[in-house]
């Protein structure tokens, strides 16, 4: 049975984008450090093998799918909006980083 769950939830693919994302939110915040990614990734999916396995256990005819749907949904729209503030937050470092520059730094303000 075991084994099922772990090639079950290989096939939830929103699931993975959902990890997928949750670690990208992590990086963003500083909670993920730069080459642990593949460790958070690993304990993520883990913990839904486990969290599955345990469904199983006490709901035998448990479907995943639905959920997997709307994980696949929330990753969605938060890579959308995710890319956005990183946009944002990109935009205003580098307007910082010109400011004062010849040619691409030059304000038109009084």
């Amino acid at each position: 049975m075991f084994e099922n769950i772990v090639m079950e939830i290989g096939l939830l693919l929103g699931f993975a984008a959902f990890v997928s994302l949750l670690i990208n939110v992590l990086k963003f915040f500083g909670v993920v450090k730069d080459g642990t990614a593949d460790k958070w990734v690993g304990g993520f999916n883990l913990l839904g093998v486990l969290a599955l396995f345990a469904v199983r256990i006490f709901i035998p005819d448990f479907d995943p799918l639905p959920i997997d749907s709307v994980l696949g949904t929330i990753a969605a729209v938060g890579s959308f909006v995710l890319s956005y503030v990183v946009t944002i937050w990109g935009s205003k470092i580098t307007y910082k980083a010109v400011k004062g520059l010849p040619v691409i730094g030059k304000s038109n303000s009084a």
